[in-house]
């Protein structure tokens, strides 16, 4: 006898135009003084959401910010991660600095 297979939860994608009120989601990003995106990638699944932006920051790397919230019954969100990922590239010059 065979098994059912599993169904996977829903998830739901959109993307938002950047406003103030997510620029306040991703105060950190803001604080630093980055240049923020045009719009923001939003993933919706069960009681949860995960936000990402790509910034651009002072030496004009991308920046890419996460961060999950969980929903409560009461409407509010709490703050499950905020993380921050940045793309490492070392040059020749740093190379030759760092002994390598």
């Amino acid at each position: 006898m065979s098994r059912r297979p599993r169904k996977r939860a829903s998830v739901r994608t959109m993307h938002v135009d950047w406003c103030p009120s997510v620029a306040a989601l991703f105060d950190l990003a803001g604080r630093l003084g980055w240049t923020p995106p045009t719009r923001a990638k939003v993933v919706l699944s069960r009681g949860k959401s995960t936000w990402s932006a790509r910034f651009v920051d002072d030496n004009g790397q991308p920046v890419n910010t996460v961060v999950r919230l969980k929903h409560l019954p009461d409407g509010e969100a709490e703050v499950l991660a905020d993380e921050i990922h940045v793309r490492f590239v070392a040059t020749g010059a740093e190379l030759r600095e760092a002994g390598a």
